[in-house]
């Protein structure tokens, strides 16, 4: 009876084990989503093709325990999906795009597609000087760098000059919609949502009653002239441009999103809608 129990334990050990290896050997072989280049391919990699990837000239893999890589002149970090290993891959634009090209996960990627993508698993990081990176017919960084920041600094600028219809131009759908839901509701339905987006578009008194109220607890000159700005991940259609005002321990990180072929600021994105509640400091 005893050698009957023992045979069956093990019998039933060996089940899990053979359960156990064929479901991380089909783990292996299931192709996970990494990012979509900025033309619209999307690129998807096995556990093994990844691997390949790594082997490729020019490109590295930092893992989860060895935090945020430090770029060259030249270099992005995408960062990995868990299932393959989490982390980032590291590399210059072109580097990565001849290197999906080369294992067959795409044979279209340039190194500005690569640079102007979106990561799967976050952000895609950019360094300074990632413009080297621009393929035939894309766009370099540095040139979205620029726009991005423009578009952001053109925000703050008609803040500054109370420009209420500016400030409504430069807003994300998202934003604009939040704000006018918000204001529907301070209102207790006094006015319609239709009656009230349509005084926002013009700049009038319910929306320069708003921006007043807002701009009497928040400053924009302390970002403009106070703080310190820095590119943060640059994506197809979404971006971060970190914020470091002097007097704050920590950065804001201002999100930035394309929509309709401009860069709109996420302002309640990024701050939410309390933020207009804290005094000014």
């Amino acid at each position: 009876m005893r050698h009957v129990k023992r045979c069956s334990c093990v019998a039933v050990v060996g089940l899990f084990v053979l359960h156990a290896v064929f479901s991380s050997y089909a783990l292996a072989q299931q192709a996970v989503d990494v990012m979509v280049l900025a033309d619209g391919t999307k690129v998807a990699m096995t556990q093994a093709q990844f691997g390949a990837l790594l082997t490729q000239p020019g490109i590295t893999h930092y893992g989860l325990m060895g935090g945020f890589p430090k770029l060259t002149a030249t270099q992005t970090a995408i960062p990995v999906p868990t299932s393959l290993g989490g982390g980032f891959l590291v590399g210059e634009p072109t580097a990565i795009a001849v290197g999906m090209n080369a294992i067959g996960v795409t044979s279209t990627a340039t190194g500005g597609s690569v640079a102007g993508g979106t990561a799967a698993a976050g952000g895609i990081t950019a360094s300074a000087a990632a413009a080297g990176a621009a393929a035939a017919g894309g766009i370099g960084a540095e040139t979205i760098t620029d726009t991005i920041v423009q578009s952001a600094e053109s925000f703050f600028k008609t803040m500054k000059e109370k420009d209420y219809t500016g400030i409504w131009r430069l807003l994300t759908v998202t934003s604009r919609t939040t704000i006018v839901n918000d204001v529907v509701k301070r209102a207790a339905n006094a006015y319609s949502t239709a009656q009230i987006e349509t005084d926002f578009s013009i700049g009038g008194l319910i929306a320069k009653s708003y921006w007043d109220e807002y701009l009497f607890y928040f400053d924009p000159t302390t970002v403009l002239e106070q703080s310190k700005w820095e590119m943060g991940s640059i994506g197809r259609q979404q971006a971060e441009i970190i914020l470091q005002y002097r007097k704050a321990k920590q950065p804001a990180r201002l999100k930035m999103f394309k929509e309709e072929s401009q860069w709109k600021v996420g302002l309640i994105e990024t701050f939410g809608t309390e933020g207009r509640d804290k005094p000014r400091r």
